[in-house]
């Protein structure tokens, strides 16, 4: 399981994200023929039909697969938000160091809201020995209030926790799981869950990859802070991670969805048996994100998204 040949992965599922989860390694192995991957899955409540599932799916293309339960008692008291809280699982990234194999120093983390559309050997090949984390900017801002909470000094980035390369070595020396829990278990107003604890501890001392690696499906191209012209055209034509962070999601088949067809494509290819039952309450307030969403891109297609923003902060309401 150690063998520098193969990549590790990691993903955190339940059986809520089980279905979405087979589309992710999908399209991970699909993208990626000349790899080989080991693939740990952190859980603690998948139904033995989803686990059998997701083995046949890893062995399909000769990839090997360890299941772990996660101890929830080391999360208790982990803090959540009250509108929109996430599950459990979302803080299982953080025990990563203690439950991953102590001879595995390097592993990719994704999320299971995630298409890979490209080869990721360049990710792999970065050397980051001096770094706990590589991620890609967070491409909403964040307000003053949630900057104060975290302590990151104006000018610095916030990274999204969805696509993150992580030196599990760094972790270990430097006692980061400890560190990530303390704040994940701290009173205050949550705004972005393990995100957040991820930022506070690691702040000023990521290793920040370009866009294309973690592209959203619903932040318009203003939002994106490239560097070169040519890290936008990657972002736009050869983006190697779709995540999609903001409703609607793609499995609650809402016409106009971006990137979509990408997901159904994977889910088609994964196999997947298990009809998984998705409740959609209210499409009418899903259907005007992807309006509005459409309509922004529009605007910036043309030239006038950014005129209107910058007009109404010279000239709106104070």
């Amino acid at each position: 399981m150690v063998d520098e040949n193969y990549f590790h992965v990691c993903l955190c599922t339940d059986n809520n994200y089980a279905q979405h989860c087979a589309v992710t390694l999908c399209s991970l192995f699909e993208n990626n023929h000349e790899h080989k991957f080991v693939i740990h899955i952190l859980t603690n409540s998948l139904d033995k039909d989803y686990r059998i599932e997701l083995e046949n799916l890893a062995y399909r293309y000769n990839a090997q697969i360890f299941i772990y339960n996660v101890n929830s008692e080391l999360l208790n008291g982990c803090q959540y938000r009250i509108k929109r809280p996430l599950s459990e699982a979302a803080y299982y990234r953080v025990l990563l160091a203690s439950i991953l194999p102590a001879n595995i120093n390097k592993v990719l983390y994704l999320d299971c809201d995630i298409v890979v559309l490209g080869n990721i050997n360049d990710l792999f090949s970065l050397e980051i020995d001096n770094y706990p984390v590589a991620a890609v900017q967070e491409p909403v801002e964040i307000c003053d209030d949630h900057r104060n909470q975290l302590s990151i000094p104006y000018g610095e980035s916030y990274f999204n926790s969805g696509v993150l390369l992580i030196n599990l070595k760094y972790w270990r020396d430097y006692d980061c799981q400890s560190a990530l829990l303390e704040f994940s278990k701290r009173e205050r107003h949550v705004y972005c869950h393990d995100q957040d604890a991820l930022n506070y501890v690691f702040k000023t001392k990521w290793y920040r990859l370009p866009p294309k690696w973690n592209k959203s499906n619903t932040a318009t191209m203003e939002l994106i802070d490239f560097y070169h012209i040519l890290d936008k055209r990657e972002y736009i034509y050869d983006a190697r991670i779709i995540h999609y962070i903001d409703e609607p999601k793609p499995w609650y088949k809402i016409y106009g969805t971006r990137y979509r067809k990408k997901y159904d494509k994977y889910l088609k290819l994964s196999g997947w048996k298990i009809n998984s039952k998705i409740q959609v309450k209210n499409r009418i307030v899903l259907y005007k994100r992807v309006f509005i969403s459409r309509f922004k891109g529009l605007l910036y297609s043309i030239g006038l998204l950014s005129m209107i923003k910058n007009f109404k902060v010279l000239y709106g309401k104070k």
